[in-house]
């Protein structure tokens, strides 16, 4: 793809379709559009019910929007990118403005390019510098993550719409049938119960009659009382007295059928409710857990030789060619692994891991003083806490013996949380946003990292694995402060 085809496409996904500028706090609706809080406020006015998506006309029967902050994020990086790159005579950035030199390099603490004597100058003395080209490509990759990681979302969001939908569509359709089925009985009940009081009266005026033909025969005279006598008292006794009136069986019947059916539904209703406080249970565990974000990168010298990192050290893939590196004592030398940094002795950290549609991986935590020569074996008591997808087929906790993990849907984004000091490590399935397993009951002996392996299957799954950046996550603030500690030095 030309480079200016990238850039209208960027320039487009972060643009408000109603303002056509740069989203200035983009707000994600039902629909999955995003529009400016400004522009939703100016469209919506004071309405709070029947609001519309100005994008898409979609009706929304209250007024609901989220904050996206992933999209306000990449937005912030195509702006920071547009406005790096006015040309000048020293080339594409230009030249510095104190030394009128080109701006070739970039300072990764001050996040902001300089020349070559920027860097030798006291005032970026001791700070990260990169190539002004290598950051750029890495500013390109964070944004791609942070794009493919929205699209996912969106995906994943536009697919709980239909699934709502679709479970709406089932209630209602339930309801509409009960209603139907409520008339129906409706019908019946008044048919019979009218028929039989119908009966009743008809029964209660022949018994009026008869009552009265036989007080008067009680006052005739005795030839004229003896006329008929006979048939007369023959007729009243043949009066038997009434049975209670019962329900008829088919109504009976039809009775039940309703009361199983609004049982059903009563059913329906309160496992869809469970179910909506289920997941939102699971949203917020997870939000939880992300608030205790520590970005993490990758250990070169720990990484077997068949591994390949990426410069930013956020990535890693298997190559069958081994490179050359020192057999130091800290370099796994039989297994593909390669443990990341930095190490944690207290607190609360959590990162995340892009592993794709790769076939065959383990990720987790372990001791820094786990065995790196030989074999490895990945359990608890050998200081490993780790989940592993084998040959794209089955989830597995490395508990001892391990535990299979029946998932619904695949792994694509891994998040990890430890919690030193109660000794827990728990998988969530951020793209599903559930927990996916806990280890309990760690004990954890000396500093704790974060690990990594890989082995090459072949077509897709021979992509990299990729330690996610933090700054795309809510409520990161980019540092540990209070919530945990870490040590920032390789072992």
């Amino acid at each position: 793809m030309a480079s200016g085809s990238v850039a209208e496409c960027l320039q487009q996904e972060t643009t408000c379709p109603v303002c056509l500028q740069y989203f200035a706090e983009p707000m994600m609706l039902d629909c999955g559009h995003n529009i400016c809080c400004a522009c939703l406020t100016r469209c919506w006015g004071a309405a709070e019910t029947n609001v519309s998506c100005p994008q898409c006309r979609e009706t929304f029967p209250q007024r609901h929007m989220r904050p996206n902050r992933h999209l306000a994020n990449v937005t912030q990086l195509v702006k920071q990118l547009r406005t790096e790159r006015p040309s000048g005579p020293g080339g594409e950035m230009g030249v510095c403005e104190k030394h009128r030199e080109p701006l070739k390099l970039y300072c990764e603490e001050d996040q902001m390019p300089i020349c070559v004597v920027c860097d030798r100058s006291r005032e970026h003395r001791g700070h990260s510098v990169l190539p002004l080209e290598e950051a750029v490509e890495g500013f390109k990759e964070q944004i791609q993550n942070q794009l493919d990681h929205l699209k996912r979302v969106k995906d994943l969001k536009k697919r709980r719409r239909a699934q709502g939908e679709q479970a709406r569509a089932e209630l209602l359709e339930h309801e509409y049938r009960l209603l139907a089925r409520l008339e129906e009985l409706d019908l019946a009940i008044y048919n019979s119960i009218n028929g039989a009081i119908t009966q009743f009266s008809c029964n209660i005026s022949h018994l009026s009659s008869l009552i009265a033909q036989l007080e008067e025969k009680q006052q005739q005279p005795t030839r004229e009382l003896l006329q008929d006598i006979g048939d007369t008292l023959s007729r009243a006794e043949r009066i038997r007295i009434p049975e209670p009136w019962i329900t008829p069986p088919d109504l009976q019947e039809k009775i039940h059928i309703f009361a199983q059916k609004c049982l059903f539904m009563t059913e329906s209703l309160k496992q869809f409710t469970e179910k909506m406080q289920s997941d939102m249970e699971k949203i917020q565990e997870l939000r939880e857990a992300q608030l205790y974000s520590v970005d993490v990168t990758l250990d070169p010298d720990t990484a077997y030789p068949s591994l390949i990192l990426s410069d930013n050290l956020r990535q890693v893939r298997y190559s069958y060619l081994q490179q050359d590196l020192p057999d130091n004592p800290e370099r796994f030398n039989l297994f593909p692994c390669v443990l990341g940094s930095p190490c944690f002795i207290a607190g609360r950290h959590y990162w995340e891991v892009e592993v794709g549609d790769k076939a065959k991986w383990t990720i987790g935590v372990c001791e820094d003083s786990v065995c790196r020569k030989g074999g490895v074996t990945s359990a608890p008591q050998n200081g490993f806490w780790a989940v592993s997808l084998w040959y794209g087929k089955e989830y597995w906790a490395l508990t001892s013996p391990m535990t299979a993990l029946p998932l619904r849907t695949p792994l694509q984004r891994v998040g990890i949380f430890l919690d030193y000091d109660a000794g827990e490590v728990s998988f969530y399935n951020v793209t599903e946003r559930c927990h996916t397993f806990t280890f309990s009951h760690a004990t954890f002996c000396g500093p704790v990292r974060p690990y990594f392996s890989l082995s090459y299957s072949g077509g897709k799954s021979a992509a990299p694995l990729i330690i996610c950046p933090m700054s795309g996550i809510d409520g990161f603030s980019g540092h540990v402060g209070n919530h945990g500690h870490s040590m920032e030095t390789s072992p």
